[in-house]
């Protein structure tokens, strides 16, 4: 797994002692992460691109084809280890 540092500041959590947190994210979670950070980065310069010159000839850039969402926690099926008493 590849730790991924966070500033712990830009997401306004409280200020702990280095100023980051670290996560480690396995190499296809990484992928993800790079995937949406870059498809965000262009839709940014997508929408400053058709607001000033028109939306004549343009392209929406295209979506990542994962989801972000399966890296969250609470997406992932949860296991329980309930007996049923007689």
């Amino acid at each position: 797994m590849s730790p991924m540092c966070i500033d712990d500041q830009l997401l306004g959590g409280r200020l702990v002692e280095t100023g980051t947190q670290v996560y480690n994210w396995n190499d296809e979670q990484l992928e993800i992460i790079a995937e949406h950070r870059q498809y965000i980065k262009d839709m940014e310069m997508f929408l400053k691109d058709i607001e000033i010159t028109g939306p004549d000839g343009k392209e929406i850039p295209k979506k990542p084809t994962r989801d972000i969402a399966t890296l969250l926690n609470n997406n992932k099926k949860r296991q329980t280890n309930c007996q049923v008493l007689n």
